[in-house]
């Protein structure tokens, strides 16, 4: 039998991804005037608080180069502070402030919405079982995958 792509784990997660990403996406572009990565790093100071640029690309598995861009912007605009550290000088740590985390939180609450619209299709226990096969998936490929 030929190798069939479209049940191929990966193209299959990356075309659910990006349909998901197109229906949420218009609420924190149009409405707060952010980027996919912009989003992301904005969303991981608020529950992470105060971390290095290298380690929000780390977690949310961003190339350097995007989350330089987002932090750059996001600066800008005013919805993060950058913080020296003081044992390094080459490094500094990122908070969101003020102003970001009331942009957050609208967005947050939004995302939230939409997480529980999307999830609505499954009943609770296919919920549970789609974030544990996630969970195991996500753990599996860590595990046995990486470099």
């Amino acid at each position: 039998m030929p190798f069939n792509l479209k049940y191929f784990l990966p193209y299959r997660l990356r075309i659910l991804y990006v349909t998901i990403t197109h229906t949420f996406s218009p609420i924190y572009i149009k409405q707060f005037d952010l980027t996919p990565s912009e989003w992301r790093i904005l969303a991981s100071l608020a529950q992470f608080g105060q971390v290095t640029a290298k380690t929000l690309g780390t977690h949310s598995r961003m190339h350097k180069t995007k989350v330089s861009r987002a932090v750059c912007q996001l600066n800008k605009r005013g919805l993060i502070t950058k913080i020296p550290n003081e044992n390094d000088l080459r490094e500094t740590f990122l908070e969101i402030s003020d102003k970001g985390s009331i942009i957050y939180e609208k967005l947050a609450l939004q995302a939230e919405e939409f997480d529980n619209q999307m999830m609505s299709c499954l009943n609770k226990q296919e919920q549970q079982q789609f974030t544990e096969i996630i969970d195991k998936l996500q753990q599996h490929a860590e595990t046995n995958f990486t470099e």
